[in-house]
């Protein structure tokens, strides 16, 4: 049950917290959070921001509320940039990558090393076919039905650019 943990009183206190501020005739929304400073909670509450109105508002135009203000702008694709400061948004917004593309940036490191074995073990494979002729539609020694760009003979040999049931 919900009231062993929350009384009453919380309930309705948190009911009665604003859900959203006017910020230049913009309504935006409030999120409440709590983030970990030092193993204890602190409760926060996230500005979610259009672009154009993050590069431009002022500290005062800021709403002011019981706890800290942390801000978040969403590019779309690019993720968003998250910031706790107004300064640390002007910075992040002015930077050429956010967040979330720098962590996919690392990410994506981290796998192309994984990326490059891979190509490299392909590479083998190919030069061993290559020195060795490959097999193509079961004829030894890379026979390819007569013609030199692997398209075969034109006869359909249930492979290749035949013309077959159902296609």
């Amino acid at each position: 049950d919900r009231r062993d943990w929350v009384s009453d009183e919380q309930v309705d206190a948190a009911r009665a917290m604003p859900g959203a501020a006017e910020i230049r005739d913009r309504t935006v929304a409030l999120e409440y959070d709590v983030e970990q400073h030092d193993d204890k909670p602190v409760a926060v509450i996230r500005l979610r921001l259009s672009e154009k109105l993050a590069r431009t508002i002022s500290a005062g135009e800021l709403p002011v509320l019981d706890r800290p203000l942390r801000f978040v702008v969403s590019r779309g694709q690019r993720g968003s940039v998250r910031a706790s400061t107004l300064d640390e948004l002007m910075e992040k917004l002015d930077a050429p990558f956010t967040d979330d593309e720098r962590d996919r940036s690392l990410g994506d490191a981290r796998a192309d090393g994984d990326g490059r074995r891979r190509d490299r073990a392909v590479g083998e494979v190919r030069s061993e076919f290559r020195r060795h002729g490959k097999p193509h539609g079961g004829k030894p020694g890379g026979d390819r039905g007569g013609r030199r760009d692997g398209r075969g003979d034109g006869r359909s040999g249930g492979h290749g650019g035949g013309r077959g049931k159902g296609r």
